[in-house]
Order: structure tokens, then sequence, then C-alpha cells
């Protein structure tokens, strides 16, 4: 079926676009999702009878992907020009001849064959008279199976301390990606100048005051001051992620970082955490002032075509996936999976304004290294935007429907397709993807994955029913004409792998895998070799892997060090940390107040409390100064009036008054007594009074005090009572 649109004011007939007819079709028709436009030009007549060429429609061309910008993923540009011609890119509007001729090249090479779910009739199940045909893998072109790191013999010896060591920190900054039309802007260098600039932003539109910094007078965050930045985040999520507050503690030495203290001042740190951001994406209010004349840094804005959660972070993550492939030089074997950042809610991987990055537990999507020293190697990371992620969200020119999976892994493969590389999968297989199809047909890639059964045409729902787990029994399903095998295995759980370069084969037990069986549900202590399929082989002895490097990664509890310590995360992101936050010149003109590590009991240290003292603790009495405070030991002071009353010999047991007041110490104090109106139905106490002995205080460590003032007109004079009785001995001979 062919769509026509004739203009009102135009006398001719023009091909109408797909995606405006998709987009007003009716979805709940039966043949929505069989509706397909032809690929290429059509010719057509016009009313006096010349031949009319109708613009053709790009299909599944990507933009050129540069420094920073990720390549598009659509089928056909959604907008057109004035005079019905589509929209071309920079390069083809600079030389529309040579573009063209490319453009018609890569479109007759395109395969845009729709693929779906195949039949079940098309399917055999392999097990006596039914033998298996011969499935060969689609050849490797590159030169070397295994992934080797593409590096220089200058770039190694810089990678190296003066003792000839490779160090973990030189290693770490070598793999960050650089930024600019010459790739010489460094990765703190763009961050440092994104900062600045949304600092300058905030400040004249959202009034913000910094505390450390002062653009007015040259004080600016520099490319060290975020090296020092991303050190002490590293070194507080080593930590346990403590409150900034708790990490610049001067009263808990638990909850304090020292070498966060003294890597920067509070206020510097808390600057840059809130000018945080990784693209100038907010539009001045005033269009027509220049940029230039507010910011001192370039503009470095999102890409028109970016999806709407990844404005913020698209030229880091597109840095980070370009750096990561130019590291290494390719291989055969790759591995996919995704992971989730435990704690993201609060994790500083949602810093930022509206829109978060992040909004579905921080689902990240890669590729990583299979076999060799550089397994779990990440080449490709994608973070997920959730069912709104425009970038997955739109109908792929080989599916009939949208199909997320291979929009993203279409994405995700760009630099592995033509190569024969064998792609390793878990979850997302599917006949779509993996079978000689769009895996195989197109992308010239060997699939092998798990795969959930609605997701294939082979019937084995009734067969899986009926195995048991823990038996290593193997069934085997392969498709009559196309290069798909489909196996089942009775491991812990039934494993069910979809391939499109192993022939169905069970490999006996000597050439299988090793397993831990249980016998009479008690697990063996030693491994057996059980037999299974060929492909299930392949997929059992690497995939771990990834699923461990991601496991680390997706709890990210790098405090918590393992059982090797050798190659443990903390150990190596701790010599990063402390290597980060020693960059450049210090950033303190004053050395930070360290709190002492063992607590003073005496001290009150609650939030909000202060340094105040304990009403109960001992050894300490009250100080004729504001407030009260920590003073000597009572032998301490005790032997500091000894030393005052040889000057002053009358100074002995005086009464002295205090800013505090307090119950009386004599027991027969007249308050004990006093019986008028209700207080005979109260508890007894003595009187309140601000007058104690010094003495009796020094020796006890805590204020006595004693009545020696009036009462309702009355002397109360407790303090000569009671040394009458309990004293009158020391009184006698003087001491």
């Amino acid at each position: 079926m062919l769509f026509l649109l004739q203009l009102d004011d135009d006398e001719y007939t023009y091909q109408m676009r797909y995606d405006a007819v998709l987009k007003y079709a009716d979805e709940e028709d039966a043949n929505f999702n069989k509706f397909r436009l032809p690929e290429g030009l059509l010719e057509l007549e016009d009313p006096e009878g010349e031949e009319v060429v109708a613009p053709a429609q790009r299909r599944g061309r990507r933009l050129e992907r540069t420094s920073n910008h990720r390549r598009t993923n659509r089928t056909i540009n959604n907008d057109l020009s004035a005079d019905d011609t589509p929209i071309e890119d920079d390069e083809a509007s600079e030389n529309p001849a040579s573009s063209s001729d490319e453009e018609s090249d890569d479109e007759g090479e395109q395969n845009n064959t729709i693929y779906t779910r195949t039949d079940p009739s098309e399917w055999k199940r392999i097990g006596g008279r039914s033998r298996a045909h011969i499935i060969e893998p689609i050849p490797f072109t590159g030169d070397n199976k295994i992934f080797t790191i593409n590096i220089t013999d200058d770039e190694l010896k810089g990678l190296k301390d003066n003792s000839g060591d490779i160090r973990f920190e030189k290693v770490f900054e070598w793999l960050l990606p650089t930024f600019g039309e010459d790739d010489q802007t460094s990765f703190f260098e763009f961050i440092a100048a994104r900062m600045r600039n949304y600092m300058v932003y905030i400040q004249c539109a959202k009034d913000f005051k910094p505390k450390y910094y002062d653009p007015t007078k040259g004080n600016t965050i520099q490319p060290n001051d975020v090296a020092r930045f991303y050190g002490c985040h590293l070194a507080r999520m080593l930590r346990g992620v403590p409150s900034i507050d708790e990490t610049w503690s001067t009263r808990e030495s638990l909850d304090a970082v020292g070498a966060v203290k003294d890597s920067m001042p509070k206020d510097a740190y808390i600057d840059m955490y809130r000018c945080m951001h990784f693209s100038d994406d907010w539009e001045e209010e005033d269009g027509e002032v220049p940029w230039e004349s507010i910011y001192a840094d370039e503009k470095y804005e999102p890409s028109p075509q970016v999806e709407r959660h990844r404005r913020k972070y698209e030229h880091i993550e597109d840095g980070f996936n370009r750096r990561w492939k130019e590291c290494v030089n390719f291989g055969r074997w790759i591995t996919a999976d995704e992971s989730r950042v435990a704690g993201w809610y609060k994790s500083g991987i949602t810093i930022g304004p509206e829109p978060k990055p992040i909004r579905t537990g921080a689902t990240i999507h890669s590729i990583c290294v299979t076999h060799g020293n550089l397994r779990t190697y990440k080449l490709h990371c994608w973070v997920y935007g959730g069912k709104h992620d425009e970038g997955l969200n739109h109908v792929h020119h080989n599916t009939a429907i949208t199909q997320k999976w291979v929009n993203l892994y279409d994405e995700m493969l760009e630099e592995f397709k033509g190569m024969g590389m064998c792609m390793m999968d878990s979850a997302y297989m599917g006949d779509v993807m993996v079978m000689g199809q769009i895996g195989r047909e197109v992308w010239e890639m060997n699939f092998v994955g798990t795969c959930q059964a609605d997701r294939t045409g082979a019937d084995a729902k009734e067969i899986r029913k009926n195995m048991t787990v823990g038996t290593y029994e193997s069934e085997m399903f392969q498709h009559i004409t196309k290069p798909l095998s489909y196996t089942m295995w009775s491991d812990n759980n039934i494993v069910k792998i979809l391939s499109n370069f192993h022939t169905p084969e069970v490999l006996v037990a000597a050439e299988g895998v090793r397993r831990k069986r249980r016998v009479d549900g008690v697990r063996e202590q030693e491994m057996t070799e059980v037999s299974c399929p060929v492909q299930q082989k392949d997929y059992s002895e690497t995939f771990h892997l990834i699923d461990k490097g991601n496991g680390k990664e997706s709890k990210y509890d790098m405090g918590v060090h393992s059982e090797s310590s050798e190659n443990d995360n903390a150990s190596v992101c701790e010599n990063l940390s402390h290597s980060l936050m020693q960059r450049g010149p210090p950033m303190r003109s004053l050395r930070p107040e360290q709190p002492h590590h063992i607590r003073n009991l005496v001290n009150i240290f609650d939030y909000g409390a202060g340094r105040k003292l304990r009403t109960d603790a001992k050894g300490t009495v009250a100080r004729g100064i504001r407030g009260a405070a920590a003073i000597a030991a009572p032998n301490q002071r005790m032997r500091q009036l000894r030393k005052k009353q040889k000057k002053a010999v009358w100074r002995m047991h005086q009464s002295m008054a205090c800013e505090k007041r307090g119950k009386c110490h004599w027991e027969n104090c007249p308050g004990m007594k006093k019986e008028s109106g209700d207080d005979s139905r109260k508890r007894k106490r003595s009187y309140n009074t601000y007058m104690r002995c010094e003495e009796c205080s020094a020796r006890e460590g805590k204020n006595i005090f004693l009545c020696n003032d009036v009462k309702s007109r009355v002397p109360v004079l407790c303090h000569l009572v009671y040394h009458s009785k309990y004293h009158n001995k020391q009184y006698e001979d003087g001491n």
C-alpha cells in the first residue's frame, strides 16, 4: 500500500512520510504493525505528463559521531524544510553531490527486511533419528581473537612511577576522555569549565552566593580543584558516605575524614557540589546578550537530537564510551549484561537539578571483554532512561514493532558490526535479535545467550514442564532453514540458551562442565564433570565473570574489603583517592581542626549541643565564667587549692558564690522541714542555693552546695553547721 500526499496549493503529488502516517494511523488496527512504506525513490507523473521524482525517505541513516555527540538512531528525519526536501546533516549540506552518492550507496547496502518471531512449525526437536544440520559461525575478520591494550611505549612509560611500577591512579587518568575540537581539553578542565559557567549562571539567575569561590575577584574553580573534589567524593564513599557536616566534623573522630579535611575546605566542597554540571544546558533569558560577554568559558551545550534524560550527561557518557574503545585492540568475544547501582536514589549519580539523569534505579547496560587479561573491561555503557527513553522508543527498520533491545544493541554494537564477533548476552535474546536475521544477516555477528521460552518460536513449553532440575539432561531444537539452535539444560534451574552459530550438540561429561551435584538432596563436596550442550559450555564458562564484575559495582560497597585484598577495589580506590586529593597547590590557608581520637566523655556532643559539660560528670566544678567548662581532676584541683592556702592561710572551707545554683548538701537543711500549705504533701527537699564550699567541692570533684544566705528574711547557715559536724577536727589542727 502506498500513501500519496497532494497539497491544496500545489498540483503535484508527493510521497507521504512514513513517520507521519504512523503517528496518525490507527494503532488498534490488525495490520498496524505490518505497515511499511517502500524504500528508495519513487517515479510519479505530474498532470502535464512530465516525469517527477518524489523525495526519497532516508531510513536508518545515522548521523556521523563526533567527539561530543552520540549518533542518532532514527528511521526517518522528522523534519522537512520549506521546499519539502529532507534536512541533511552538516557534511551533506557542504557537499551535496558527494553526500548524495554516499547516501544512495548506504541505502543500497542497508537491509530493510522486516524480521518477526519464527513459527513453531519451522522448528524440529533434535534427538533420535532427527539429526542436526551443521551451523557455521560467521568468520572473524579481526587481527587478534583476544582483546589487547592499545598503548604506545611513551604512554606506557607515563603509567609507571620512579621504581618502574604501574600505578592505578595513572591508569585511571589515562582512561579518562578528552574533549574539544582537537581533543586537547582534559577531563578535569572540561568539568571545571562547566562548573565555572554554571556558578556564574546561578549567581545571576538564582542569587547564589558561593562561600569559597568568588568569580568577580578571579577566584574560580580550577582543574586541580575538580580533581581534589572527586578524590574527596571517593573518600566519602569509602567511608560509607557520611554527610558533609560529619565529614568535616571537629567533634567526632569516628565521623570526620581527616584526609578530606586536609585536602580542601568545607566551603569549597559545598560550592563545587552545588555547581556540579556536565553540560551548559540552559538558555539566557535575554537571548540577544552574547555568551562571551557573561561567561569566561565557551558554551558546550547538548546536541539537538539528544534524548531528554541524557541532556545533562551526554558528553560524559559518549566521551567515556569513545575513550574505552580507543584504549584496546578489538578481539572476538564480548559480553553484554545489565547492572543496577544500589542506593542510587541518594547516591552521587543523582547529583544535579531537574531533569534527573536517573529515574529507574540506575540500570546500566554494559558491554565487556569476555576472555583474556582484559575480561570484564568495559567497552560501552548505556544508562537506561526508563520507559520513556527516547533513544529506544522507535520502530527499528528491521522490526515490525518497537523492539527496545534491538534498538539498544543497534546503538551499543555499532563499532563491532561486520567483524564476525561473538556476542554473549543475558535475558535479551530472542528470535528477532540472535536468529539468522538481524544479528547474523544484518549485523554479521554471532550471538549466544539465555532466552525466555516466549521469545523464540520453538515449541518447548511442554517438554520444559517434564524436565527435572538437577539431572543435567539436555533438550535441543533447531530451525529448519535458519542458523538457529535452542537448548534447555537442567542445572540448578532449567537453563535455556539460544544461539545463531552453535550446532545443537551435547558434549560428553569429560568435555562438559564441572558441577557440584545434588545426591538425595545433599550437595556433593567435590565437583563432578557433567554433560551439557556445547553452547551452554561457552556460556557457563565465561558469563559469570561479568556477573561478578557487575555485582561488585552494583553493590557499590567499596568500604568492605574482600578476602583477596591484592586486587580489591577498596585498595586501589584508596590510592586513587589520596592521589586526587593531593593534586595541585594546597587549597587551605590554615590547618584544619581535627577531633581527638579519644572522646572526652565529660563533654556533650549530641546534635546541636556544641561543646557543653554534662551535669552529672565527675571531676568538674562550676567556674566564674560564662558557661561551664571542664577543669582539672579532683586531686589536681586540690593541689592547686593547697598552694593558694599557703599564701592565704585563711582560705579554708570558704563559702563562695557561683553562677549556677544547686540543692544544699546538709541533710538537716531547713528546707527539709518546711511545711506550709500544700508543701506537706510534696517530696521533702533542701533549699536551692548559689553558695558552695570551695574546699569540699575541690576534694569531692563536684560542687558541694551549702546554704549561707537568707531565706524568707531568716538566715540559713547550713555551711556553718555542716562543717561543725564533719570538719571540727580539721579546724583544730589547722589542716
